[in-house]
C-alpha cells in the first residue's frame, strides 16, 4: 500500500480498461450474432421477406438464425439480389476452409474443433506467460502468499475452460476472435515486460 501511495498508483485503476473493452466485446458479439441487423441495417420485416424468398423459416429466438440466413444469402445470391437496394450484401464466411458461421459440435469431430482447441491452448499459454512475466517484474515478491498463488492457479484453469466453452457455444468467428485476442495479449505482455525490465 505504501508503495502505491509513494508512486501515486491506484491499484484498482487497471480495472477501468476491462470496463472499456466490455462494450466493444458486446457490440462485436451482437454484430456477429445478427449481421443482417447490425452490419446491413435491415429491418425485421425485410429479413423475413429474404428468408421467405429463400424458402426458409426465420426463427427470431434462435441465436444463429441471422448468421445462418446470411450464409444462405451468400450461397443463393441470385434469388435475393433484388434486396440489395435495401442494404443486403453478401458475406463470405469461408476462412481458410473453415465456415465461420458454423458452431462447433461436441458430437461432430471436424475441422471446427481446431478453433475451441486453439482457443483453450492460447488462453492457457496467455495465463502461463502472464505468471512468468509477473515473476520477472517482481523477482523479490514473496512466494509464500498462498491466497495469491491459489487465485493465480484458479485463473490458470478457469480461463482456458471458459475459452473452450465460448468457442463451443458461439459461431466459429467468435472463437477466432478469442484466439487472436489471446495471442495479442501474449505479445503485449511479453513486450511490456521486456520494456519494463530493460528500461525501468
Amino acid at each position: 500500500t505504501k508503495l502505491y501511495e509513494r508512486e501515486g498508483v491506484n491499484p484498482t485503476g487497471s480495472c477501468l480498461l476491462s470496463f472499456i473493452t466490455l462494450p466493444i466485446m458486446m457490440a462485436l458479439y451482437y454484430a456477429v450474432r445478427e449481421p443482417m441487423t447490425y452490419m446491413m441495417g435491415l429491418a425485421d420485416s425485410t429479413i423475413e421477406k429474404i428468408a421467405n424468398a429463400l424458402g426458409q423459416t426465420f426463427d427470431t429466438s434462435s441465436i444463429t438464425a441471422q448468421i445462418q440466413l446470411a450464409k444462405a444469402v451468400n450461397d443463393n445470391w441470385d434469388k435475393v439480389s433484388q434486396f440489395a437496394s435495401d442494404g443486403l450484401c453478401r458475406i463470405d464466411f469461408d476462412f481458410f476452409g473453415i465456415d465461420l458461421s458454423a458452431i462447433p459440435q461436441f458430437t461432430q469431430l471436424n475441422v471446427l474443433w481446431l478453433i475451441p482447441v486453439l482457443s483453450g491452448l492460447t488462453a492457457l499459454l496467455s495465463s502461463l506467460v502472464m505468471q512468468k512475466m509477473q515473476k520477472l517484474q517482481n523477482p523479490n515478491a514473496q512466494n509464500s502468499n498462498t491466497q495469491m498463488n491459489s487465485t493465480m492457479n484458479a485463473m490458470l484453469i478457469m480461463m482456458p475452460l471458459m475459452s473452450v466453452w465460448i468457442a463451443f457455444t458461439l459461431p466459429a468467428s467468435m472463437g477466432v476472435y478469442w484466439v487472436v485476442n489471446n495471442v495479442f495479449s501474449i505479445v503485449q505482455e511479453v513486450g511490456l515486460t521486456w520494456y519494463i525490465v530493460k528500461f525501468d
